[in-house]
């Protein structure tokens, strides 16, 4: 498993209604990914695949209860692109 946490490539944080990745150098042309949202407590919240061509891909959180997050960007491959912790109000 690779880590990525120089680059903080997801916005905003605290977020309300919607969550930004900035997806565009994480996978080169043709790949994709998933988007993975995970509660403190490891109850998958949100799963959405995304491609090199999304650039910024937003994630409808609304309705989510407002608390600590784990956003997981995964590769097509499996690798972990980026992993964040995110406060939802």
């Amino acid at each position: 498993i690779s880590v990525n946490h120089a680059l903080n490539r997801i916005f905003p944080n605290p977020a309300s209604g919607w969550l930004k990745v900035d997806v565009y150098h994480l996978v080169e042309d043709g790949s994709s990914g998933r988007i993975l949202i995970h509660s403190t407590q490891g109850q998958l919240i949100r799963d959405d695949s995304f491609t090199a061509k999304d650039g910024v891909k937003e994630i409808d959180i609304l309705g989510v209860k407002p608390g600590p997050y784990i956003v997981t960007v995964v590769s097509g491959t499996g690798v972990i692109l980026e992993k964040s912790k995110v406060v939802i109000k």
